[in-house]
């Protein structure tokens, strides 16, 4: 089985295309990926650090500690899923619009081209 290779060329224009596509994409959007982001994250880390203190509570008899621990583990849980949620959600919008310049930019891109020949030859079309 062969790999396939991507000319240089082509993938810095590639890249090119697509910064400029994530520049058009709303700011306010990405950002909101990023809180969840983080949010998500530092909700993982609650959550396994109560784990943990549940088990040492548990080990010890102290009852008290694990039951706060536990009520933490269900609002670390909670917070997770709340921030996965938002974070597709926001993912899918972002999908959408990131979509939709595209096919902007290619339709801007093919639209001054005359005739259709150049749809014929497959070196274009790659």
């Amino acid at each position: 089985m062969s790999a396939i290779t991507i000319p240089v060329a082509s993938m810095r224009r590639r890249v090119g295309l697509l910064v400029r596509v994530v520049r058009q994409a709303k700011a306010k959007l990405a950002a909101v990926i990023l809180s969840t982001l983080i949010l998500s994250s530092l909700a993982g880390a609650m959550q396994s650090f109560a784990m943990k203190k549940i088990v040492d509570a548990a080990s010890e008899r102290d009852w008290t500690v694990a039951a706060v621990a536990a009520v933490i583990v269900g609002v670390a849980a909670g917070l997770l899923g709340s921030a996965g949620r938002a974070m597709s959600d926001t993912e899918q919008v972002v999908t959408n619009q990131v979509g939709l310049l595209i096919d902007r930019n290619t339709l801007e891109l093919t639209s001054d081209i005359p005739g259709i020949e150049h749809l014929e030859r497959p070196e274009y079309l790659d």
